[in-house]
């Protein structure tokens, strides 16, 4: 019991040396540079959380050029998109109305696609050639129209030291603290009690 005891303790101290931001969290992706063919372009922001592979918290404006008026967009293309537009970590589409907004035709979407795929590591990805603005041509934004304008330059940034959001859960670190004191607890009273027994033998 003894020798029970002691290893638990050392596996719990191991627990409580890890560091608690080797839990994943949302990052916020910043747009650097974003510029249009034909003139026009884009800034803002938007969050991608790797751990459950979803975009959220859109906030990207888009100046005209390019025979595309600019637009603010704060949705992500997801439902009624599902199953054309899917949350992914190599591109994001964007709406400048919710996605349960019918019809949709006619209505500006943005799509920025990346060279590589987001990571909760945060770094740098450049936008690729395949990154457009145009408008919807159907009720589901399943498909676009003319004009459409494509990106010709730019990238996205995120720190992964600058989580967006605080994890609501106990970190790893005071998870161990709570199994440490209550190991101690029972070593304690394991002691006490073989110290019981004993002191009732002697007698």
């Amino acid at each position: 019991m003894k020798f029970l005891v002691l290893r638990i303790l050392f596996a719990a101290i191991a627990l409580a040396g890890m560091p608690a931001s080797a839990l994943a969290v949302p990052l916020l992706w910043t747009l650097n540079g974003v510029t249009f063919s034909g003139g026009g372009t884009a800034s803002g922001s938007f969050v991608y959380d790797a751990s459950t592979n979803t975009n959220s918290a859109v906030n990207i404006t888009t100046t005209t050029g390019g025979g595309v008026t600019g637009s603010t967009y704060t949705f992500v293309c997801v439902t009624p998109c599902n199953g054309v537009f899917l949350n992914s970590p190599t591109y994001l589409v964007a709406l400048t109305v919710p996605a349960t907004t019918s019809p949709l035709t006619g209505l500006p979407l943005l799509e920025l696609r990346f060279s590589s795929a987001l990571t909760d590591a945060g770094g740098t990805v450049t936008l690729t050639g395949a990154s457009f603005e145009d408008r919807c041509s159907n009720p589901n934004c399943s498909a676009t129209q003319v004009p459409v304008r494509f990106v010709s330059a730019g990238s996205l940034t995120a720190s992964p030291l600058a989580p967006i959001a605080p994890i609501p859960t106990p970190t790893l670190s005071n998870w161990a603290l709570i199994v440490l004191a209550m190991l101690m607890l029972l070593a304690g009273a394991v002691a006490f009690s073989r110290g019981g027994k004993r002191s009732l033998n002697g007698r």
